[in-house]
């Protein structure tokens, strides 16, 4: 039993020096472990400022959180322009993630995984702008040191943030 998590530890732990962001010139270097640690912090403080508006799992928020870049310590970390670049891509990209993360942690997880994917929960939403606060507060350090390449991921976080607090809004709207 303990050598099953011994070997689990193992794969997941080039999380802990995988960078994000390879594809671009960037100054400060964040790892998918770091990334997923403060996506999960948001998610905490996302849960509590929706809690009492909004029926929250928080077990499922945090799963999520930790899970869903869990697929690139075998994949490796997918940009995100390539990631969204066409609907067939990301479908097989996704599909693909969901099966590692099934192999590692079963199906219970990879069904957490498919839900983060596709947005249709109110916990997947916030878990998804937690996902975008923290590469919007990376980009934010990043342009802080003069990282001028950095700026459209700035832009597009800032994009997606206010679509995911509209979707927000909409589901609390739905729910009264």
């Amino acid at each position: 039993m303990i050598d099953d998590i011994i070997k689990f530890s193992k794969k997941v732990y080039s999380l802990t020096t995988l960078i994000r962001y390879a594809t671009r010139i960037k100054i400060l270097n964040e790892s998918v472990a770091a990334h997923c640690h403060q996506v999960a912090l948001i998610s905490l403080k996302l849960y509590e400022q929706y809690k009492d508006e909004i029926k929250l799992n928080l077990e499922k928020m945090l799963a999520m959180s930790i899970i869903h870049d869990l697929a690139e310590s075998e994949l490796g970390d997918i940009p995100f322009p390539l990631k969204n670049s066409n609907k067939t891509i990301n479908t097989l990209i996704e599909k693909e993630e969901e099966i590692v993360i099934q192999n590692l942690l079963g199906k219970k997880y990879s069904n957490i995984f498919n839900e983060f994917a596709k947005k249709e929960t109110i916990e997947s939403i916030l878990v998804n702008l937690a996902d975008e606060i923290s590469a919007h507060i990376y980009s934010i350090e990043e342009l802080s040191l003069g990282n001028i390449n950095i700026k459209e991921i700035f832009d597009e976080t800032s994009s997606r943030i206010q679509k995911s607090l509209n979707e927000i809004e909409k589901y609390k709207n739905a729910k009264k």
